[in-house]
């Protein structure tokens, strides 16, 4: 067991390390960030991530539900300078999922949710992979070089099992926020956009395990972290949300999102004026859904979906 431990490598979520005796937190194992994506292959540094002691290992690929999450690939990549970043790679029964979570993770943006730093790259064969910068990492001006900052997901807070992620509902995560968070109100504020907006997009992996905590809050205080992991599984065939919602996991109302707000002591106005935000942010993107590349019939269901849900969210 504790050689499986080991094998998580060092370069963990936070600011937790797992390496043996004497070697030091920086690790020659890890891929090197390319300074030029045009240069590299990423099936070659994918490769070079599962060898962290010289054998190949079984990537951790988290997941045995039929979710989006069983399939992903996934790795970090060496610090580059004053970053460091993980890199996301299209796997084989999943297309274009890369694209998909480039696409919504720039709508997000544009809707309000603070959300990590995402690019959309190529390597010298033109294969696509999502560079995304780590927000568990800061770097020292002091110390020059990279702070690790605690986080924790969900199940992690709420004491629960890894493979709990897709039995957690939305109420007790809000709960476990109230008790985590120095300023629980102002995240659960932004842990309702974060669920509304999954929703509307037809997210059905927004699991316990894309929920998370950071420690970099007012005198390292807990609050909600950047959203990451955001896309779209309604093209591969699962529309309804990972977390239950007042009970629902499809068919949410604008009402639905006031009530729990007033629960968790969010007022009406304030809920009432982000999914307004949000629903008018939103309407430009749902002229975009092409872009992502699914195909005319995939993209016509997308939209027809996302533009129900975003009235079901819209007043009157």
């Amino acid at each position: 067991m504790l050689s499986l431990l080991i094998a998580s490598g060092i370069d963990t979520v936070g600011n937790l390390s797992v390496r043996p005796s004497g070697e030091t937190f920086e690790s020659d194992s890890l891929p090197e960030a390319p300074l030029k994506a045009e240069e590299v292959l990423f099936t070659e540094l994918f490769e070079q991530s599962l060898s962290q002691t010289g054998e190949m290992h079984e990537p951790v690929i988290a997941g045995v539900q039929e979710k989006v999450s069983a399939s992903t690939i996934s790795f970090p990549l060496k610090p580059a300078g004053r970053f460091a970043y993980i890199l996301k790679l299209n796997p084989p029964k999943k297309p274009r999922l890369i694209e998909n979570e480039d696409f919504f993770m720039r709508m997000a943006k544009s809707c309000g949710l603070v959300t990590a730093t995402t690019h959309l790259i190529r390597d010298r064969a033109g294969n696509p992979g999502l560079s995304v910068e780590r927000f568990d990492r800061r770097w020292s001006k002091d110390e020059k070089r990279l702070l690790r900052i605690a986080q924790e997901d969900a199940c992690q807070f709420l004491n629960r099992y890894p493979a709990d992620k897709y039995r957690i509902h939305c109420s007790e995560i809000a709960k476990g926020l109230q008790d985590t968070c120095l300023a629980p109100i102002p995240e659960m504020a932004r842990f309702l956009r974060l669920v509304a907006f999954s929703y509307l997009i037809a997210n059905g992996d927004l699991h316990a395990k894309n929920v998370s905590v950071l420690a970099d809050g007012p005198a390292g205080g807990f609050r909600l972290s950047p959203a990451y992991d955001v896309l779209t599984t309604l093209p591969y065939g699962d529309r309804r949300m990972a977390l239950k919602f007042e009970g629902r996991d499809d068919n949410l109302k604008r009402s639905h999102f006031i009530e729990f707000g007033k629960r968790f002591g969010v007022k009406e106005v304030a809920v009432t004026k982000m999914l307004d935000e949000l629903v008018e942010s939103a309407k430009p993107w749902l002229g975009r859904l092409d872009e992502i590349g699914f195909g005319s019939q995939k993209t016509e269901h997308l939209s027809r979906t996302l533009e129900k849900r975003r009235n079901e969210l819209a007043a009157g």
